[in-house]
C-alpha cells in the first residue's frame, strides 16, 4: 500500500464503539500559496483525456498522489468535478436528466451576449431605441471623435425572460416540461411549466406567440404539455413578470441545461498542477496538519 494514499493520513476516532477514519478533517492551500506562479503551472487535461490517477502516475510517478491534484484545485467530487470526455459527459447528462436531447431543449437561464456581437456604425446606432442604446458604448478615435459602437462588456444573467399565467381547465403538467402554446390553434408559442394552482398554470422562458392580441384569440386557444401530454383549453392570459422585453431579447442568449453543464465541464478541463519538486513537502505538511 502506498504511504501517500489520501485517507491513510486521516486520524482514527472512536465512533459508536468502532474505530473509524475521521473524514470531517479538512485542509486547503493558503490563498497566497495558491496564487504563486512559481509553484503551480496551468494544464489542460482535455488534451489527453487523462483521469487524475493517470496524470498523477505519469507526472508524480504514483497514482495515489492524485489527491494532491484534488487538493490543489479544490475538487471534492473526484469524478464529476474532473473533466469528462465526450462519452463520460453524455453518460453523466443522461443519468442526471434522463436523456441528452431533453436538457438541450430546456432553458436554464439567459445571459447577456455582448461577446458575440460585432461593432455597429454611428448610423445604425442612431436608429436604435433608448432601450437598446443602453447596451452599447462609443469607441473614440482622433480628436475624441466617435468611430463606432461596441457592446458594453457586462456579464449579466437573468433567470428567465418572462413569466406568464394561463387560466386552464387541466393543470396536470409536469414540473419544467416544455409546453406548446396555441392561442389561435396555428401560431406557436413555447415555454416551460413552473407550477400551478387549481385553475392556473405558470410558465417561464416564454417565446413565440404567447399572449392574446388582435390576431391571437384565447377563445380558440389551448396549451399542450410535451411530456405530460396534457391538452387543455385557455380562458385567460396574464403577464406576471418581464425581465427581458421582446425588443431586447436579441441581446441575450438562452442557456440550456446542456450548455450549462458543458460550460462547467469545459471549465474543469483547466487545472493547476503543483511542481513535482514540492510534493514531499506537501505530504509532510499534510501529515503534520492531520496530527501524525
Amino acid at each position: 500500500m502506498s504511504k501517500d494514499r489520501y485517507f491513510s493520513k486521516f486520524p482514527i476516532i472512536n465512533y459508536s464503539n468502532n474505530n473509524v477514519i475521521d473524514i470531517t478533517k479538512r485542509v486547503k492551500f493558503l490563498d497566497k500559496v495558491s496564487r504563486n506562479p512559481y509553484i503551480f503551472y496551468p494544464y489542460d487535461i482535455s488534451i489527453g483525456d487523462e483521469r487524475a490517477e493517470q496524470f498523477s502516475s505519469r507526472y508524480y510517478l504514483d497514482s495515489y498522489k492524485s489527491w494532491i491534484l484534488y487538493l490543489t484545485n479544490e475538487i471534492y467530487d473526484p469524478y464529476y468535478e474532473w473533466h469528462l470526455n465526450d462519452v463520460e459527459f453524455n453518460e453523466f447528462i443522461t443519468k442526471k436528466y434522463g436523456s441528452v436531447s431533453d436538457p438541450k431543449q430546456k432553458i436554464y437561464f439567459y445571459r447577456n451576449n455582448w461577446s458575440a456581437q460585432e461593432n455597429i456604425n454611428k448610423n445604425v446606432y442612431g436608429t436604435l431605441t433608448d432601450n437598446l442604446k443602453k447596451y452599447w458604448e462609443p469607441n473614440y478615435g482622433m480628436n475624441n471623435s466617435i468611430i463606432d459602437y461596441s457592446r458594453k462588456q457586462i456579464d449579466f444573467t437573468t433567470s428567465t425572460n418572462r413569466i406568464m399565467s394561463y387560466s386552464v381547465s387541466n393543470t396536470s403538467f409536469i414540473s419544467d416540461e416544455i409546453v406548446e402554446i396555441y392561442l389561435d390553434r396555428i401560431s406557436l408559442g413555447t415555454g416551460q411549466f413552473i407550477k400551478s394552482s387549481n385553475t392556473e398554470i405558470y410558465v417561464q422562458h416564454v417565446s413565440g406567440f404567447y399572449d392574446e392580441s388582435d390576431t391571437l384569440s384565447i377563445s380558440s386557444g389551448y396549451i399542450y404539455g410535451t411530456k405530460s401530454f396534457v391538452n387543455t383549453s385557455v380562458t385567460e392570459v396574464n403577464s406576471i413578470t418581464t425581465n427581458i422585453p421582446d425588443d431586447e431579447l436579441n441581446y441575450y442568449t438562452a442557456i440550456s441545461y446542456y450548455d450549462y453543464e458543458e460550460e462547467k465541464n469545459d471549465y474543469n478541463s483547466s487545472i493547476k498542477v503543483i511542481e513535482k519538486n514540492y510534493t514531499e513537502q506537501i505530504i509532510n505538511n499534510f501529515n503534520e496538519l492531520m496530527g501524525e
